[in-house]
C-alpha cells in the first residue's frame, strides 16, 4: 500500500495522481507496519510523507497541525527524520504551541537515532541556548553543539562539515559572540531573513499604510539595498556603498552585506578610510570582530564623527558582547546626552544594565524608558517585558511578574510577521517558570516548602 501510495505521488510507473496518493498512504500509516511489532501502529514511511504533504501544502491543502499529528505517528514508530521536523515544527510554532523544549528533546531525539540534519539543529540549540535549560550558552553547551557538528560531518553532512569548519576557526572572543547574540538581538534566529522581500513585503507595506514606523523602517532598508544592487550592477561602487550604508544604519543587526559586495567595501574604506559610509559598511562587515571593532572606533572614527549615533550605538553594544558592561552603561549614559529619546541607545543601555546586574532598580527604569516611547509594533517591545517580568521574579513579586509576561505576549500579537516567531531566551526562561508554578500548586509536591520552589524559580532567572 506504501509502495502504491509512493508510485502514485511521485508519478512513477502511473499517472502521477494525488487522490490516489493519499488514499493508499492513508491506509498504509492507518494499517499495520511492517517489519514486525513497533511502538505505534501503521507504516512510519508513510506517516512521514503524510507530514511532509500537509506540511508543504502537495496534493493537500496545507495544514501543518496535520503534519505534526503524522510527524509525531511516525516519531513513536521510530522514524528519525520524523523526529526532526516535529522538533522543528515546536521550534518555529508551526501547527504547534512554540514550545523549545519540546524541539530540544525532539531533535536530540532524531540526533540520536542518527539523523545527521538533526544533529546540525541540535548543534544549535546548544550555540544558543534553546531549550537546553541554559539561559545563555555555556562552556559544555558550546562543547555539546561542537561533539554533534562533528559526527554528523563524519557521517558525509556538508553543512555541517562547513559549520565545524567556521567554528574551529573561531577566536575565543568570536565564540563569545556567538554566545551572546541571542541575548542581545532577540527576536531572530539566526536561519530567519526578515528581509526577505517576496515573502513579506505585502504585509510590511500594508503595515506602512497604517502608519507603523517599523514597517516604514523595513520599507526604506528594502528600499536602499535594492538601490545598492542597482549600483552593484552599474558598476558605480561609492553608490553601492552609500546606499548600503543608509540600510545598515536604519537597523545594523537584520542587514546582511551580501558576498558580492564585499569587495567593493574592502576597497573603498582601503581607499578613503575617513569616509563615513564606508565606515559603516566596514564595522558591518566585520561585525563579528569585537575586538577590532572598538579598537577602530574608539582610536579612529569617534575622533573623526565623536557624535555619531551609529558609531556609538555600535559602541555600546559591541562592549556588551565582550563583557564590558560598565563601559557599556558609561558610553550609553553620556550619548543619552545627545540623543535622549533614541530608541537605539535606550535600547541596549537597559539590556547592559539588565546583564550586569538584573536586581538593580535601573533596569527596570530602564526598560520603562524604552516602553514608554517605542511604537507598540518595536521588535524589541516584548523582550522589553519578559525582562521586566525577570526582574519581577527575582524579586518574588509574582503578580508583576506575571503580568509583564503576559504584557510580552501581548506584544509579540502586534509584532510584524518578519519578526516571527519570536525568539527571546528571557521568554523560555520564564515558560520553564510557568511549568514549575504549576507543578508547585499541585497535590504531589504541596509537601515542599514554598521558600524552596521560589528559591529554585529565581535561580532559573538569575541573568
Amino acid at each position: 500500500m506504501y509502495n502504491l501510495g509512493l508510485l502514485y505521488h511521485h508519478g512513477r510507473g502511473v499517472e502521477r495522481n494525488d487522490e490516489q496518493a493519499m488514499y493508499w498512504l492513508l491506509k498504509a500509516a492507518n494499517g499495520k507496519p511492517l517489519g514486525g511489532p513497533r511502538v505505534g501502529t501503521g507504516v512510519p514511511e508513510a506517516q512521514h510523507l503524510l507530514g511532509l504533504k500537509y506540511s508543504e501544502g502537495v496534493g493537500v491543502e496545507k495544514d501543518y497541525s496535520k503534519a505534526a499529528e503524522w510527524y509525531e505517528k511516525a516519531v513513536q514508530n521510530g522514524l528519525c527524520n520524523s523526529a526532526n521536523n516535529l522538533g522543528l515544527q515546536y521550534k518555529n510554532g508551526e501547527g504547534v504551541p512554540r514550545s523549545l523544549e519540546k524541539a530540544f528533546y525532539y531533535l536530540k531525539l532524531a540526533s540520536k537515532w542518527g539523523d545527521t540534519a538533526a544533529m546540525g539543529n541540535l548543534a544549535h540549540c546548544y550555540f544558543c541556548a534553546e531549550g537546553t535549560g541554559s539561559t545563555i550558552a555555556t562552556e559544555e553547551d558550546i562543547a555539546e553543539g561542537m561533539r554533534w557538528l562533528k559526527i554528523a560531518a563524519e557521517k558525509g553532512d556538508l553543512h555541517a562539515a562547513q559549520e565545524l569548519e567556521r567554528r574551529q576557526k573561531q577566536t575565543p572572543e568570536e565564540t563569545k559572540f556567538d554566545a551572546v547574540k541571542n541575548m542581545l538581538f532577540p527576536g531572530m534566529k539566526a536561519e530567519a531573513d526578515p528581509l526577505d522581500q517576496a515573502q513579506y513585503q505585502k504585509t510590511v507595506e500594508e503595515a506602512a499604510k497604517k502608519g507603523s514606523f517599523t514597517a516604514q523602517r523595513h520599507l526604506d532598508i528594502w528600499k536602499n539595498m535594492n538601490l545598492a544592487m542597482n549600483a552593484f550592477k552599474k558598476n558605480e561602487p561609492s553608490k553601492v556603498v552609500e546606499f548600503l550604508a543608509k540600510a545598515i544604519r536604519l537597523d545594523f543587526q537584520i542587514v546582511e552585506i551580501p558576498e558580492l559586495f564585499k569587495p567593493v567595501i574592502e576597497k573603498m574604506f582601503k581607499t578613503d578610510p575617513k569616509n563615513l559610509n564606508s565606515i559603516t559598511c566596514y564595522l558591518r562587515l566585520n561585525s563579528k570582530k569585537p575586538i577590532l571593532m572598538m579598537e577602530l572606533i574608539v582610536s579612529n572614527f569617534l575622533k573623526i564623527y565623536p557624535h555619531d549615533e551609529y558609531l556609538l550605538e555600535t559602541l555600546i553594544t559591541v562592549s556588551i558582547s565582550v563583557g564590558k558592561y560598565d563601559a557599556a552603561i558609561e558610553m550609553a549614559n553620556s550619548t543619552l546626552q545627545l540623543y535622549p529619546k533614541s530608541l537605539r541607545i535606550l535600547y541596549p543601555r537597559a539590556i547592559a544594565l539588565c546583564m550586569h546586574d538584573s536586581q538593580r532598580p535601573e533596569c527596570l527604569q530602564a526598560l520603562n524608558d524604552f516602553l514608554s516611547i517605542a511604537p507598540e509594533d518595536h521588535d524589541k517591545v516584548p523582550t522589553c517585558h519578559y525582562r521586566k517580568a525577570s526582574y519581577y521574579m527575582v524579586k518574588m513579586d509574582m503578580k508583576n511578574m506575571m503580568k509583564s509576561y503576559e504584557a510580552g505576549l501581548a506584544a509579540e500579537k502586534k509584532q510584524l510577521p518578519c519578526f516571527l516567531p519570536y525568539d527571546c531566551p528571557c521568554k523560555s526562561s520564564m515558560e520553564r517558570i510557568q511549568m514549575m508554578m504549576k507543578l508547585s500548586k499541585s497535590e504531589n509536591i504541596k509537601k515542599h516548602a514554598p521558600s524552596d520552589t521560589g528559591k529554585n524559580l529565581a535561580n532559573v532567572m538569575s541573568i
